[in-house]
C-alpha cells in the first residue's frame, strides 16, 4: 500500500512539471522579416493604399537596395519640399491582421528633412475605383528634427472640409539625411485606472517617446509609409506575441 501511494504521488508530481511549462509555449513570439532588395520579398503579402485626403498614393518604387516612395526624377530635394510634398505619398500595409503585443521595426532613411513613417492601421476601404484607402490610422514619423505620431482620423459627417488629425505624441531630437536608422514602434494592451488601453512606444536612434490613447485599435495592420521628401526603406520585422 505505501509503495502504490508513492508511486502516485510521484506521477502526480511529474505530470505537473511537464503540463506547466507548456503553457508557456503557446505565448512565445512569431517573427517575419522582410528584405526590401531587388528580389527579396513578395510583394503580394502588402497593399499599396492611398491616402483620400491628399487624393495620392502611388505604389512603392524598387531599387536595388530596397525601396522609395515615387517622385519624379526631375524634381530636386527642395522642390520636393516646397512644391509636392504630398505628391509623393507611398504606402505598404501587411494583409496580416494582428493583435496584442506588437512591434514592428523598419531601417529607413531620408534624403533631404523627412519623412519615412511607420504606419498602425485601424480602417481601410476601398475607393470608388476599387483602389485600398486608409481611413483610420496612426503614423510615426521620422524627420531631421525628431520624431511625430499623428492619428489620422475618419472623417465626421458635418459637411465641413478638413483633415480630422491629431498630434498625439513627439520628440525634438536631430536626425541626419542619407542615414540609416532603425525606426520601431510597440504597441500593447494595459491597464489603466482599471480600465484596458492602448499604449505604444516609439524608439529611434537610441531616443524613445511613448504615449497611452484608448483610441488605439485592438485590431489592426502594421506597414510603412513614405511621403514630404524622398523616403527609403531597407527592411521591415514585426514581432507578435510577450
Amino acid at each position: 500500500m505505501k509503495v502504490r501511494m508513492m508511486f502516485v504521488s510521484v506521477t502526480l508530481a511529474f505530470t505537473l512539471t511537464v503540463i506547466v511549462p507548456c503553457c508557456f509555449c503557446f505565448a512565445a513570439p512569431v517573427s517575419e522579416s522582410f528584405d526590401f532588395a531587388e528580389g527579396r520579398w513578395d510583394r503580394s503579402r502588402w497593399l499599396s493604399p492611398r491616402n483620400p485626403d491628399w487624393d495620392r498614393g502611388t505604389p512603392m518604387v524598387q531599387e536595388k537596395d530596397g525601396l522609395v516612395n515615387w517622385s519624379d526624377p526631375a524634381w530636386t530635394d527642395e522642390e520636393i519640399f516646397k512644391k509636392h510634398q504630398i505628391d509623393t505619398f507611398s504606402a505598404l500595409v501587411l494583409t496580416n491582421v494582428y493583435s496584442g503585443k506588437v512591434t514592428c521595426t523598419t531601417e529607413t532613411s531620408f534624403d533631404h528633412r523627412m519623412a519615412p513613417s511607420l504606419v498602425l492601421v485601424k480602417e481601410m476601404t476601398k475607393d470608388a475605383q476599387g483602389r485600398d484607402q486608409l481611413i483610420d490610422f496612426y503614423e510615426i514619423v521620422l524627420y531631421d528634427g525628431g520624431l511625430n505620431i499623428w492619428h489620422h482620423k475618419p472623417h465626421p459627417d458635418d459637411g465641413v472640409q478638413h483633415i480630422p488629425i491629431d498630434k498625439v505624441a513627439w520628440l525634438v531630437t536631430r536626425f541626419e539625411p542619407k542615414t540609416r536608422y532603425e525606426l520601431s514602434m510597440t504597441v500593447e494592451r494595459k491597464m489603466h485606472r482599471g480600465r484596458p488601453t492602448g499604449q505604444m512606444t516609439v524608439r529611434c536612434g537610441g531616443h524613445e517617446v511613448g504615449f497611452s490613447d484608448a483610441l488605439l485599435p485592438e485590431k489592426f495592420h502594421v506597414g510603412i509609409l513614405g511621403s514630404e521628401g524622398r523616403c527609403r526603406f531597407y527592411s521591415f520585422k514585426v514581432t507578435s506575441g510577450n
